[in-house]
């Protein structure tokens, strides 16, 4: 019977590790630079609300703060253990890119925010969420091929190319299957307005 509850209690603390890790699945890129600039920032009200994930272990939640930024809360279905995101959203030619950092960084002179780039797309209440796969990434700079400054940290690519750069590289390869991991669905569960 232990070994029982010992299973049960490892498989939720596995899955809620993958909703937490939902914006960093696998191995995503990172980035120093942010990928927006003001004046490419856009908002999607239809995001806003709470979102359950397709096996139905976790939540996250859409909600708009300083009329160009979501705060993004991802929860498991428990209520325990919290994540808060900010999240930036850009249409970069017909795709639309979150740009993903944590919501509290200290005013420590020591630490720089990192950014995740998060490709999304909806169909009425579904809403798909794919990251740039650092595979990709680390098979271009192999050939030679990835275009954009980058520094290589460990087994990692690390970008450190400026916004107009990563727009010009995500508009390249938006529409590359391979360039993103296959993505965590999301169904509508309530819509604020």
């Amino acid at each position: 019977m232990d070994s029982l509850i010992d299973t049960k209690v490892k498989k939720i603390y596995i899955s809620l590790i993958a909703v937490f890790l939902l914006l960093f699945t696998g191995c995503p890129v990172r980035s120093i630079f942010p990928l927006y600039l003001e004046e490419d920032v856009i908002v999607d009200s239809t995001l806003v609300g709470l979102w359950i994930d397709a096996d139905k272990e976790g939540y996250l939640e859409f909600q708009i703060v300083d009329s160009k930024k979501y705060r993004l809360t991802m929860y498991s279905v428990e209520g325990k253990d919290t994540i808060i995101l900010t999240g930036i959203l850009e249409r970069i030619g017909k795709a639309d890119f979150l740009d993903v950092s944590l919501s509290k960084v200290t005013n420590d002179d020591y630490v720089i925010p990192i950014h995740y780039f998060v490709k999304i797309w909806k169909n009425n209440d579904t809403l798909c969420c794919a990251n740039l796969e650092s595979d990709y990434l680390e098979n271009m700079a192999s050939r030679n091929n990835l275009n954009v400054p980058y520094l290589e940290y460990g087994n990692e690519i690390l970008l450190t190319a400026q916004p107009k750069e990563l727009q010009q590289f995500l508009l390249r390869i938006a529409g590359d299957e391979k360039a993103f991991d296959e993505g965590i669905k999301f169904i509508r569960i309530h819509q604020n307005r």
